[in-house]
């Protein structure tokens, strides 16, 4: 499973799940696409280090959701795929 998100990504459950059974469980004949969260930082009082926890505010969806795309690995080598900038979707090419 291709699964593209830079090193300040991570990946999360909204339920406290681990996020690699919520992976295994996903159809692998088809491409995926999982909410992107941006997180807003701001100053901390106090505050010399980053800490995740410390991430509280998130870009209202309302002005724009985003999502990453997760590939599975046997549709990526069969259909020539070619992820977008950003990890936000995917092309596919017809091979010649």
């Amino acid at each position: 499973m291709i699964l593209p998100i830079d090193a300040d990504e991570f990946l999360v459950s909204n339920n406290n799940e681990n996020s690699r059974s919520i992976l295994e469980k996903l159809d692998l004949s088809y491409i995926h696409y999982i909410k992107w969260k941006t997180y807003i930082p701001h100053e901390q009082p106090n505050s010399d280090s980053f800490i995740l926890s410390k991430m509280k505010f998130v870009r209202n969806p309302k002005i724009g959701s985003y999502y990453k795309v997760i590939i599975p690995t046997k549709l990526y080598i069969e259909n020539n795929i070619l992820v977008n900038d950003g990890n936000h979707d995917c092309l596919m090419y017809q091979k010649r």
